[in-house]
C-alpha cells in the first residue's frame, strides 16, 4: 500500500509540474488535495479499516486529480479542451481529409479528435 501512495504522490506531482501555465488549475489541485486529505483521514479514522494516514494520502491525491481537472476547465487552459482560447479556428487539411486546431502558445497542432498532428 506505501508504494502505491508513493507512486500516486510522484504521479501527481508530475501531471501538476506540466500545468504551471495555468493558476486555476495549480489552485484547483491545491484546494482539492486539501479538502481530500482531509475527507480522507475522517472516512479512514472513523471506518476503523484504513490507517488515517492512509486515508488522507489516498484523498489528497483523488482530491488533487479533482481539483486541477476543475481549474484547468475553468481556465479553460486544458490542451484537450475544444474551447480552449489558444486554439485556432477549425483549419482544414485537405491532404489528409482532416481539420485540426492550432495551440497559439506551443505551435502544435491536433487533429479534431484531440490526437497530436504535430509539433
Amino acid at each position: 500500500m506505501r508504494t502505491l501512495i508513493k507512486t500516486g504522490v510522484v504521479m501527481t506531482a508530475l501531471s501538476l509540474s506540466a500545468c504551471a501555465a495555468s493558476p486555476g488549475t495549480q489552485e484547483g489541485a491545491a484546494r482539492g488535495g486539501l479538502a481530500g486529505a482531509a475527507i480522507g483521514a475522517a472516512a479512514g479514522a472513523i471506518s476503523g479499516d484504513v490507517d488515517p494516514a492512509e486515508g488522507a494520502a489516498v484523498g489528497a491525491l483523488a482530491g488533487a486529480a479533482a481539483g486541477a481537472y476543475q481549474g484547468c476547465t475553468q481556465d479553460n487552459a486544458c490542451p484537450w479542451s475544444r474551447n480552449n482560447n489558444q486554439h485556432s479556428e477549425l483549419i482544414y487539411d485537405s491532404r489528409y481529409d482532416r481539420y485540426y486546431y492550432e495551440n497559439y502558445r506551443t505551435g502544435c497542432t491536433y487533429w479534431r479528435n484531440g490526437d497530436l498532428r504535430d509539433c
